[in-house]
Protein backbone atom coordinates (compact mmCIF):
# COMPACT_ATOMS: atom_id res chain seq x y z
CA UNK A 1 0.00 0.00 0.00
CA UNK A 2 2.62 1.82 0.73
CA UNK A 3 4.70 1.73 -2.36
CA UNK A 4 1.23 2.46 -4.40
CA UNK A 5 0.43 5.91 -2.60
CA UNK A 6 4.50 7.03 -3.13
CA UNK A 7 3.90 5.99 -7.18
CA UNK A 8 0.82 8.49 -6.59
CA UNK A 9 3.08 10.82 -5.24
CA UNK A 10 5.90 10.40 -7.82
CA UNK A 11 3.29 11.18 -10.76
CA UNK A 12 1.89 13.96 -9.62
CA UNK A 13 5.56 15.38 -9.46
CA UNK A 14 5.97 14.16 -13.07
CA UNK A 15 2.59 16.11 -13.53
CA UNK A 16 3.99 19.89 -11.51
CA UNK A 17 7.12 19.84 -13.60
CA UNK A 18 5.87 18.73 -16.98
CA UNK A 19 2.55 21.16 -15.79
CA UNK A 20 -0.04 18.86 -16.91
CA UNK A 21 -2.49 19.65 -14.29
CA UNK A 22 -6.01 19.18 -14.28
CA UNK A 23 -6.90 22.05 -12.99
CA UNK A 24 -4.12 24.92 -12.02
CA UNK A 25 -1.95 26.24 -15.14
CA UNK A 26 1.88 26.01 -13.66
CA UNK A 27 2.93 27.18 -17.33
CA UNK A 28 5.02 29.67 -15.75
CA UNK A 29 7.35 27.46 -14.01
CA UNK A 30 7.24 24.22 -15.79
CA UNK A 31 9.60 22.31 -18.39
CA UNK A 32 7.09 22.87 -21.46
CA UNK A 33 7.68 27.09 -21.72
CA UNK A 34 10.92 26.60 -21.37
CA UNK A 35 11.53 24.34 -23.85
CA UNK A 36 9.75 26.39 -26.33
CA UNK A 37 11.64 29.55 -25.70
CA UNK A 38 14.86 27.42 -26.28
CA UNK A 39 13.47 26.14 -29.61
CA UNK A 40 12.69 30.13 -30.01
CA UNK A 41 15.58 31.29 -29.15
CA UNK A 42 17.67 28.69 -31.46
CA UNK A 43 15.69 29.57 -34.28
CA UNK A 44 14.47 25.94 -34.82
CA UNK A 45 11.26 24.70 -36.24
CA UNK A 46 9.12 22.63 -34.28
CA UNK A 47 10.46 19.54 -35.89
CA UNK A 48 13.87 20.01 -35.29
CA UNK A 49 13.41 20.84 -31.70
CA UNK A 50 10.69 17.86 -31.27
CA UNK A 51 13.49 15.51 -32.70
CA UNK A 52 16.47 16.65 -31.17
CA UNK A 53 15.90 18.85 -27.58
CA UNK A 54 12.51 17.39 -26.85
CA UNK A 55 13.51 13.99 -28.25
CA UNK A 56 16.74 14.34 -25.66
CA UNK A 57 14.14 15.18 -22.38
CA UNK A 58 12.16 12.33 -23.78
CA UNK A 59 15.43 9.75 -23.77
CA UNK A 60 17.03 10.68 -21.10
CA UNK A 61 15.82 8.26 -18.28
CA UNK A 62 16.48 5.29 -19.94
CA UNK A 63 20.16 6.57 -21.50
CA UNK A 64 20.91 7.76 -17.91
CA UNK A 65 19.20 4.72 -16.33
CA UNK A 66 20.56 2.19 -19.08
CA UNK A 67 24.57 3.95 -19.31
CA UNK A 68 25.31 4.60 -15.71
CA UNK A 69 24.49 1.41 -14.67
CA UNK A 70 26.20 -0.89 -17.46
CA UNK A 71 25.82 -4.15 -14.86
CA UNK A 72 21.95 -4.52 -15.64
CA UNK A 73 20.64 -7.46 -17.20
CA UNK A 74 21.14 -6.84 -21.23
CA UNK A 75 17.53 -8.37 -21.55
CA UNK A 76 15.70 -5.84 -19.11
CA UNK A 77 17.80 -2.89 -21.14
CA UNK A 78 16.39 -4.35 -24.58
CA UNK A 79 12.73 -5.13 -23.69
CA UNK A 80 12.84 -1.47 -21.92
CA UNK A 81 14.26 0.15 -24.69
CA UNK A 82 11.70 -1.37 -27.00
CA UNK A 83 8.71 -1.13 -24.95
CA UNK A 84 9.11 2.51 -24.57
CA UNK A 85 9.44 3.08 -28.40
CA UNK A 86 6.05 1.44 -28.97
CA UNK A 87 4.97 3.36 -25.75
CA UNK A 88 6.12 6.68 -27.52
CA UNK A 89 4.08 5.89 -30.90
CA UNK A 90 1.31 4.01 -29.92
CA UNK A 91 0.32 5.80 -26.66
CA UNK A 92 1.81 9.01 -26.63
CA UNK A 93 1.58 9.52 -30.70
CA UNK A 94 -1.72 8.14 -30.29
CA UNK A 95 -2.99 10.38 -27.80
CA UNK A 96 -1.81 13.60 -29.35
CA UNK A 97 -3.84 12.87 -32.61
CA UNK A 98 -6.81 12.47 -30.05
CA UNK A 99 -6.06 15.60 -28.21
CA UNK A 100 -5.07 17.90 -31.48
CA UNK A 101 -5.59 16.30 -34.49
CA UNK A 102 -3.25 18.26 -36.91
CA UNK A 103 -1.15 17.82 -40.74
CA UNK A 104 1.31 15.78 -40.47
CA UNK A 105 4.34 16.64 -42.58
CA UNK A 106 5.12 14.30 -45.29
CA UNK A 107 9.11 14.34 -46.03
CA UNK A 108 9.56 14.30 -41.99
CA UNK A 109 7.02 11.70 -41.10
CA UNK A 110 9.03 9.66 -43.69
CA UNK A 111 12.30 10.67 -42.54
CA UNK A 112 11.52 9.02 -39.05
CA UNK A 113 9.70 6.22 -39.83
CA UNK A 114 12.27 4.88 -42.30
CA UNK A 115 15.38 5.56 -39.68
CA UNK A 116 13.00 4.21 -36.88
CA UNK A 117 12.42 0.86 -38.83
CA UNK A 118 16.38 0.55 -40.00
CA UNK A 119 17.02 1.08 -36.10
CA UNK A 120 14.89 -1.76 -34.83
CA UNK A 121 16.14 -4.02 -38.11
CA UNK A 122 19.45 -3.04 -36.92
CA UNK A 123 19.81 -3.86 -33.40
CA UNK A 124 17.60 -6.83 -33.99
CA UNK A 125 20.71 -8.24 -36.43
CA UNK A 126 23.18 -7.19 -34.06
CA UNK A 127 22.16 -9.21 -30.79
CA UNK A 128 20.77 -11.85 -32.93
CA UNK A 129 24.08 -13.87 -31.61
CA UNK A 130 23.99 -13.46 -28.37
CA UNK A 131 26.27 -10.91 -28.64
CA UNK A 132 27.18 -7.26 -29.28
CA UNK A 133 30.46 -6.07 -30.19
CA UNK A 134 32.01 -2.85 -29.70
CA UNK A 135 32.39 -2.48 -33.38
CA UNK A 136 28.72 -2.97 -33.97
CA UNK A 137 27.52 -0.60 -30.77
CA UNK A 138 29.72 1.84 -32.42
CA UNK A 139 27.74 1.71 -35.76
CA UNK A 140 24.44 1.59 -34.07
CA UNK A 141 25.19 4.89 -32.44
CA UNK A 142 27.00 6.20 -35.54
CA UNK A 143 23.78 5.98 -36.97
CA UNK A 144 21.89 8.52 -34.78
CA UNK A 145 24.11 10.49 -35.87
CA UNK A 146 23.67 10.20 -39.14
CA UNK A 147 20.24 10.99 -38.35
CA UNK A 148 20.74 14.21 -36.68
CA UNK A 149 23.09 15.16 -39.92
CA UNK A 150 20.34 14.31 -42.05
CA UNK A 151 17.74 16.71 -39.69
CA UNK A 152 19.90 19.30 -39.78
CA UNK A 153 20.77 19.53 -43.46
CA UNK A 154 17.26 19.16 -44.59
CA UNK A 155 16.65 22.35 -41.73
CA UNK A 156 19.16 24.20 -44.36
CA UNK A 157 17.45 23.25 -47.09
CA UNK A 158 14.10 24.23 -46.15
CA UNK A 159 15.40 27.53 -44.74
CA UNK A 160 17.57 28.57 -47.29
CA UNK A 161 14.50 27.79 -50.27
CA UNK A 162 12.02 29.84 -48.03
CA UNK A 163 14.16 32.70 -47.80
CA UNK A 164 15.05 32.38 -51.85
CA UNK A 165 11.13 32.25 -52.11
CA UNK A 166 10.31 35.19 -49.99
CA UNK A 167 12.90 37.33 -52.09
CA UNK A 168 11.62 36.33 -55.43
CA UNK A 169 8.46 37.84 -54.08
CA UNK A 170 9.43 40.92 -52.42
CA UNK A 171 11.60 41.72 -55.59
CA UNK A 172 8.46 40.73 -57.83
CA UNK A 173 11.07 38.57 -60.35
CA UNK A 174 9.65 35.37 -58.96
CA UNK A 175 6.26 35.53 -58.74
CA UNK A 176 5.34 32.56 -55.81
CA UNK A 177 3.02 30.48 -58.35
CA UNK A 178 6.03 30.41 -60.21
CA UNK A 179 7.97 27.88 -57.47
CA UNK A 180 8.33 24.33 -58.18
CA UNK A 181 11.57 23.78 -56.44
CA UNK A 182 11.05 23.40 -53.14
CA UNK A 183 8.63 20.68 -51.36
CA UNK A 184 5.16 20.96 -51.93
CA UNK A 185 4.16 21.52 -48.04
CA UNK A 186 6.05 24.65 -47.70
CA UNK A 187 4.75 25.40 -51.57
CA UNK A 188 1.23 25.21 -50.16
CA UNK A 189 2.85 27.27 -46.89
CA UNK A 190 3.54 29.93 -48.85
CA UNK A 191 0.61 30.08 -51.41
CA UNK A 192 -1.26 30.79 -47.55
CA UNK A 193 0.95 33.70 -46.52
CA UNK A 194 0.76 35.11 -49.94
CA UNK A 195 -3.50 34.59 -49.68
CA UNK A 196 -3.29 36.88 -46.12
CA UNK A 197 -0.47 39.82 -47.18
CA UNK A 198 -3.39 41.98 -46.53
CA UNK A 199 -3.93 41.15 -43.51
CA UNK A 200 -3.38 38.30 -40.63
CA UNK A 201 -5.93 37.07 -37.61
CA UNK A 202 -3.89 35.70 -35.32
CA UNK A 203 -5.17 32.70 -32.67
CA UNK A 204 -5.21 34.62 -29.33
CA UNK A 205 -2.79 31.44 -27.93
CA UNK A 206 -0.13 31.91 -30.78
CA UNK A 207 0.14 35.73 -31.12
CA UNK A 208 3.97 36.07 -32.41
CA UNK A 209 6.09 37.90 -29.58
CA UNK A 210 8.29 40.94 -29.72
CA UNK A 211 10.91 39.05 -27.70
CA UNK A 212 12.99 42.42 -27.02
CA UNK A 213 9.72 44.63 -26.39
CA UNK A 214 8.13 41.94 -23.57
CA UNK A 215 11.64 42.05 -22.18
CA UNK A 216 12.34 45.99 -20.87
CA UNK A 217 7.80 45.20 -20.15
CA UNK A 218 7.17 45.82 -16.70
CA UNK A 219 3.52 46.73 -14.23
CA UNK A 220 5.21 49.25 -12.39
CA UNK A 221 3.61 52.94 -13.26
CA UNK A 222 5.92 55.25 -15.85
CA UNK A 223 6.44 57.75 -12.75
CA UNK A 224 8.29 54.66 -10.44
CA UNK A 225 10.48 53.57 -13.02
CA UNK A 226 12.24 56.96 -13.22
CA UNK A 227 13.25 56.49 -9.31
CA UNK A 228 13.25 53.23 -8.65
CA UNK A 229 16.77 51.83 -7.92
CA UNK A 230 18.46 48.25 -9.84
CA UNK A 231 16.68 46.30 -6.45
CA UNK A 232 13.48 48.13 -6.08
CA UNK A 233 11.02 45.84 -4.42
CA UNK A 234 13.51 42.91 -4.52
CA UNK A 235 11.60 41.27 -1.73
CA UNK A 236 8.25 42.23 -2.51
CA UNK A 237 8.56 40.32 -5.79
CA UNK A 238 10.36 37.31 -4.24
CA UNK A 239 7.23 36.72 -2.05
CA UNK A 240 4.64 37.46 -4.80
CA UNK A 241 6.05 35.27 -7.11
CA UNK A 242 6.16 32.17 -5.24
CA UNK A 243 2.77 32.56 -4.11
CA UNK A 244 2.51 29.84 -1.27
CA UNK A 245 -0.28 27.21 -0.88
CA UNK A 246 -1.50 28.43 1.75
CA UNK A 247 -2.43 31.59 0.30
CA UNK A 248 -4.30 30.28 -2.51
CA UNK A 249 -7.92 30.64 -2.51
CA UNK A 250 -9.99 27.00 -2.25
CA UNK A 251 -13.46 28.09 -1.90
CA UNK A 252 -14.74 26.82 -5.48
CA UNK A 253 -12.60 23.40 -5.44
CA UNK A 254 -15.11 20.60 -4.67
CA UNK A 255 -13.98 18.40 -1.41
CA UNK A 256 -12.93 15.37 -2.77
CA UNK A 257 -10.58 17.50 -5.17
CA UNK A 258 -8.92 19.57 -1.81
CA UNK A 259 -6.21 17.16 -1.36
CA UNK A 260 -4.84 16.49 -4.56
CA UNK A 261 -4.99 20.53 -5.05
CA UNK A 262 -3.03 21.05 -1.89
CA UNK A 263 -0.63 18.32 -2.68
CA UNK A 264 -0.33 20.15 -5.99
CA UNK A 265 0.69 23.33 -4.49
CA UNK A 266 3.24 21.57 -1.88
CA UNK A 267 5.02 20.30 -5.27
CA UNK A 268 4.81 23.62 -7.07
CA UNK A 269 5.84 25.15 -3.81
CA UNK A 270 9.26 23.81 -3.40
CA UNK A 271 9.63 22.78 -7.29
CA UNK A 272 10.05 26.90 -7.56
CA UNK A 273 13.33 27.01 -5.11
CA UNK A 274 14.58 24.75 -7.62
CA UNK A 275 13.41 25.29 -11.52
CA UNK A 276 14.45 28.72 -12.44
CA UNK A 277 11.30 30.75 -14.85
CA UNK A 278 11.94 31.11 -18.65
CA UNK A 279 9.10 32.06 -20.69
CA UNK A 280 8.89 34.82 -23.26
CA UNK A 281 4.81 35.02 -22.71
CA UNK A 282 5.28 35.95 -18.93
CA UNK A 283 5.91 39.01 -17.39
CA UNK A 284 9.46 40.11 -17.67
CA UNK A 285 10.10 36.62 -19.20
CA UNK A 286 9.72 35.13 -15.68
CA UNK A 287 12.64 37.31 -14.40
CA UNK A 288 12.55 37.77 -10.67
CA UNK A 289 16.06 38.88 -9.32
CA UNK A 290 16.61 36.96 -5.74
CA UNK A 291 14.79 33.73 -6.58
CA UNK A 292 17.41 33.23 -9.83
CA UNK A 293 20.24 34.56 -7.28
CA UNK A 294 18.68 31.84 -5.07
CA UNK A 295 18.55 29.26 -7.90
CA UNK A 296 22.55 29.42 -8.49
CA UNK A 297 22.49 27.72 -5.56
CA UNK A 298 20.35 25.44 -5.17
CA UNK A 299 20.28 23.77 -8.45
CA UNK A 300 23.59 22.74 -8.68
CA UNK A 301 23.16 21.29 -4.97
CA UNK A 302 20.43 19.49 -6.07
CA UNK A 303 22.66 18.10 -8.54
CA UNK A 304 24.77 16.55 -6.80
CA UNK A 305 22.33 14.64 -4.13
CA UNK A 306 20.44 13.45 -6.79
CA UNK A 307 23.45 11.96 -8.93
CA UNK A 308 24.86 11.10 -5.69
CA UNK A 309 28.23 12.90 -6.44
CA UNK A 310 28.15 14.64 -2.71
CA UNK A 311 31.29 12.09 -1.42
CA UNK A 312 33.53 12.88 -4.66
CA UNK A 313 36.48 15.22 -3.91
CA UNK A 314 39.21 16.78 -6.20
CA UNK A 315 42.09 17.76 -4.78
CA UNK A 316 40.74 16.62 -1.23
CA UNK A 317 38.23 19.27 -1.48
CA UNK A 318 34.39 17.77 -1.63
CA UNK A 319 32.10 19.11 -5.21
CA UNK A 320 30.07 20.10 -2.67
CA UNK A 321 31.97 23.10 -1.63
CA UNK A 322 33.36 23.98 -5.40
CA UNK A 323 29.43 24.18 -6.42
CA UNK A 324 28.85 26.58 -3.19
CA UNK A 325 32.12 28.69 -4.18
CA UNK A 326 31.14 29.32 -7.79
CA UNK A 327 27.47 29.69 -7.14
CA UNK A 328 28.99 32.74 -4.68
CA UNK A 329 30.77 34.05 -7.82
CA UNK A 330 27.97 33.85 -9.79
CA UNK A 331 25.74 34.89 -7.42
CA UNK A 332 27.63 38.33 -6.84
CA UNK A 333 27.62 38.97 -10.54
CA UNK A 334 23.97 38.57 -11.08
CA UNK A 335 23.72 40.67 -8.44
CA UNK A 336 25.96 43.47 -9.41
CA UNK A 337 24.48 43.62 -13.16
CA UNK A 338 21.28 43.00 -12.96
CA UNK A 339 17.80 44.70 -12.08
CA UNK A 340 14.18 43.90 -10.78
CA UNK A 341 12.11 45.34 -13.50
CA UNK A 342 13.52 43.91 -16.43
CA UNK A 343 15.43 40.38 -17.18
CA UNK A 344 19.25 40.83 -17.57
CA UNK A 345 20.87 39.99 -21.42
CA UNK A 346 21.97 36.79 -20.48
CA UNK A 347 18.52 35.96 -19.27
CA UNK A 348 18.51 33.64 -21.93
CA UNK A 349 20.63 31.38 -20.01
CA UNK A 350 18.05 30.54 -17.55
CA UNK A 351 16.22 28.51 -20.49
CA UNK A 352 19.27 26.33 -20.81
CA UNK A 353 19.01 25.93 -16.26
CA UNK A 354 15.21 25.13 -16.41
CA UNK A 355 15.91 22.89 -19.25
CA UNK A 356 18.78 20.97 -17.59
CA UNK A 357 16.88 21.39 -13.92
CA UNK A 358 13.53 19.95 -15.06
CA UNK A 359 15.28 16.73 -16.45
CA UNK A 360 16.93 16.44 -13.53
CA UNK A 361 13.77 16.30 -11.83
CA UNK A 362 12.18 14.16 -14.38
CA UNK A 363 15.39 11.76 -13.80
CA UNK A 364 15.07 11.61 -9.90
CA UNK A 365 11.78 11.14 -10.06
CA UNK A 366 11.25 8.89 -12.79
CA UNK A 367 14.25 6.56 -11.90
CA UNK A 368 12.20 6.38 -8.34
CA UNK A 369 9.12 5.31 -10.01
CA UNK A 370 10.87 2.84 -12.01
CA UNK A 371 12.29 1.08 -9.10
CA UNK A 372 9.08 0.95 -7.43
CA UNK A 373 7.30 -0.80 -10.29
CA UNK A 374 10.32 -2.68 -10.60
CA UNK A 375 9.32 -4.22 -6.90
CA UNK A 376 5.85 -4.62 -7.44
CA UNK A 377 6.83 -6.39 -10.30
CA UNK A 378 9.07 -8.54 -8.53
CA UNK A 379 6.80 -9.25 -6.13
CA UNK A 380 4.43 -10.43 -8.47
CA UNK A 381 7.21 -13.05 -9.72
CA UNK A 382 7.74 -11.30 -12.79
CA UNK A 383 9.85 -12.15 -15.74
CA UNK A 384 12.75 -9.45 -16.60
CA UNK A 385 11.90 -9.05 -19.75
CA UNK A 386 7.91 -8.55 -18.92
CA UNK A 387 8.65 -6.15 -16.23
CA UNK A 388 11.06 -4.15 -19.31
CA UNK A 389 8.25 -3.94 -21.95
CA UNK A 390 5.30 -3.06 -19.32
CA UNK A 391 6.13 -1.42 -15.75
CA UNK A 392 9.98 0.13 -16.75
CA UNK A 393 8.93 1.47 -20.21
CA UNK A 394 5.95 2.68 -19.12
CA UNK A 395 7.11 4.46 -15.66
CA UNK A 396 10.14 5.67 -17.70
CA UNK A 397 7.85 7.39 -20.57
CA UNK A 398 4.45 9.11 -18.01
CA UNK A 399 7.09 12.28 -18.16
CA UNK A 400 6.99 12.03 -22.03
CA UNK A 401 3.01 11.37 -22.42
CA UNK A 402 3.04 13.96 -19.74
CA UNK A 403 5.24 16.96 -21.81
CA UNK A 404 3.89 15.78 -25.13
CA UNK A 405 0.43 16.25 -24.27
CA UNK A 406 0.89 19.99 -22.60
CA UNK A 407 2.83 20.99 -26.16
CA UNK A 408 -0.03 19.62 -27.96
CA UNK A 409 -2.30 21.36 -26.09
CA UNK A 410 -0.25 24.48 -26.62
CA UNK A 411 -0.31 24.00 -30.31
CA UNK A 412 3.21 22.09 -31.00
CA UNK A 413 1.26 19.08 -32.34
CA UNK A 414 4.30 18.71 -34.72
CA UNK A 415 6.93 19.15 -32.19
CA UNK A 416 5.30 16.57 -29.55
CA UNK A 417 4.62 14.17 -32.38
CA UNK A 418 8.26 14.38 -33.57
CA UNK A 419 9.68 13.69 -30.10
CA UNK A 420 8.09 10.61 -30.11
CA UNK A 421 9.89 8.96 -33.26
CA UNK A 422 12.55 11.13 -32.37
CA UNK A 423 12.75 9.62 -28.66
CA UNK A 424 12.34 6.18 -29.91
CA UNK A 425 15.24 6.63 -32.28
CA UNK A 426 17.32 8.11 -29.61
CA UNK A 427 16.07 5.21 -26.89
CA UNK A 428 17.06 2.54 -29.24
CA UNK A 429 20.36 3.43 -31.08
CA UNK A 430 21.88 5.89 -28.65
CA UNK A 431 20.67 4.31 -25.24
CA UNK A 432 21.97 0.75 -26.77
CA UNK A 433 24.61 1.61 -28.47
CA UNK A 434 26.56 3.71 -25.06
CA UNK A 435 25.45 0.69 -22.97
CA UNK A 436 27.07 -2.07 -25.48
CA UNK A 437 30.13 0.39 -25.65
CA UNK A 438 30.16 0.03 -21.77
CA UNK A 439 29.96 -3.17 -21.68
CA UNK A 440 32.30 -3.96 -24.13
CA UNK A 441 35.35 -2.80 -21.75
CA UNK A 442 34.42 -4.96 -18.92
CA UNK A 443 35.06 -7.77 -21.74
CA UNK A 444 37.91 -9.33 -22.48
CA UNK A 445 37.56 -9.35 -26.22
CA UNK A 446 35.17 -6.68 -26.40
CA UNK A 447 32.62 -9.05 -27.29
CA UNK A 448 29.84 -8.69 -24.64
CA UNK A 449 27.14 -11.20 -24.11
CA UNK A 450 23.42 -9.88 -24.69
CA UNK A 451 20.19 -11.28 -24.81
CA UNK A 452 16.78 -9.86 -26.06
CA UNK A 453 14.89 -12.28 -24.47
CA UNK A 454 11.62 -14.13 -25.12
CA UNK A 455 9.71 -10.73 -25.60
CA UNK A 456 12.36 -9.25 -28.17
CA UNK A 457 10.80 -10.32 -31.37
CA UNK A 458 8.02 -9.57 -30.29
CA UNK A 459 8.65 -6.15 -29.71
CA UNK A 460 10.47 -5.30 -32.68
CA UNK A 461 7.42 -7.28 -35.15
CA UNK A 462 5.13 -4.76 -33.32
CA UNK A 463 6.85 -1.54 -33.49
CA UNK A 464 7.36 -2.65 -37.36
CA UNK A 465 3.58 -3.50 -37.95
CA UNK A 466 2.41 -0.01 -36.02
CA UNK A 467 4.71 1.86 -38.13
CA UNK A 468 3.28 0.19 -41.43
CA UNK A 469 -0.50 0.73 -40.14
CA UNK A 470 0.22 4.54 -39.25
CA UNK A 471 2.04 5.05 -42.62
CA UNK A 472 -1.02 3.20 -44.80
CA UNK A 473 -3.82 5.48 -43.01
CA UNK A 474 -1.35 8.82 -43.21
CA UNK A 475 -0.81 7.85 -46.93
CA UNK A 476 -4.81 7.42 -47.93
CA UNK A 477 -5.57 10.40 -45.86
CA UNK A 478 -3.53 13.08 -47.26
CA UNK A 479 -1.21 12.97 -43.80
CA UNK A 480 -4.17 13.89 -41.71
CA UNK A 481 -3.85 12.71 -38.04
CA UNK A 482 -7.42 12.57 -37.03
CA UNK A 483 -8.76 11.13 -33.88
CA UNK A 484 -9.55 7.80 -35.20
CA UNK A 485 -5.76 7.30 -36.42
CA UNK A 486 -4.67 8.23 -32.70
CA UNK A 487 -7.72 5.25 -31.28
CA UNK A 488 -6.03 2.75 -33.56
CA UNK A 489 -2.60 4.16 -32.35
CA UNK A 490 -3.54 3.53 -28.31
CA UNK A 491 -5.67 0.56 -29.57
CA UNK A 492 -2.40 -1.72 -31.61
CA UNK A 493 -0.14 -0.42 -28.13
CA UNK A 494 -3.22 -2.63 -26.17
CA UNK A 495 -3.06 -5.22 -28.36
CA UNK A 496 0.83 -5.82 -28.02
CA UNK A 497 0.58 -5.44 -23.92
CA UNK A 498 -2.21 -8.06 -24.16
CA UNK A 499 -0.02 -10.50 -26.44
CA UNK A 500 3.03 -9.62 -23.80
CA UNK A 501 0.95 -10.52 -21.02
CA UNK A 502 -0.10 -13.66 -22.54
CA UNK A 503 2.85 -14.69 -23.58
CA UNK A 504 4.30 -14.28 -19.86
CA UNK A 505 0.86 -16.84 -18.68
CA UNK A 506 2.11 -18.94 -21.10
CA UNK A 507 -1.58 -18.79 -22.87
CA UNK A 508 -0.12 -18.63 -25.87
CA UNK A 509 4.09 -18.06 -27.71
CA UNK A 510 5.59 -15.06 -27.99
CA UNK A 511 7.46 -14.43 -31.38
CA UNK A 512 10.68 -15.19 -29.53
CA UNK A 513 9.35 -18.54 -27.89
CA UNK A 514 11.32 -21.82 -29.20
CA UNK A 515 8.11 -23.86 -29.88
CA UNK A 516 10.15 -27.60 -29.74
CA UNK A 517 9.14 -29.67 -26.87
CA UNK A 518 12.74 -29.71 -25.20
CA UNK A 519 11.92 -33.09 -23.80
CA UNK A 520 11.99 -35.11 -27.23
CA UNK A 521 15.76 -33.63 -28.12
CA UNK A 522 16.97 -35.73 -24.84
Amino acid sequence: MILIVWCFVLFIILSVVSDELTNLNFSNSSFCPGLASMSKMLHLSENIAGVTLLAFGNGAPNFSGSVFDPDQDSELMYSEVLGSAMFMIGVIGGWIAIVKPFKVITFDFLRDVVFLSCSVILIQIFINDDHYSWAEAIETVSLYFIYLLVVFIQFRYDKHQIEKSMEGRLSGAAPLRHITAIRPEIHAQLRKIEEQLDFTIYDEDNIPIDVEETRRMSILPIHDKKVQGANYRLITYFIEELKPFWMKEYKNISWWKLPLEILQNLIFFGMQFILPVFDYTSERHGWNKLLNILHLFTLPMTALFVTMKTHVTIFGISLVLYSFFISILLACFVFLTSRTDQPPTYHWLYSIFNFLGSNLVIFAATSELASVLNTLGLLFNCTQSIIGVTVLSIGNSVSDLLANITLAKQGHQRMAFSACFGGSIFNILFTVGFTFISKAFDSPDYNPYARRGPLGLNCMIHIILIIFFISLAFYFNSFLARRSYGVMLVGMYIIFIVQCILSELQIIHSYGTDHHNEEFFE
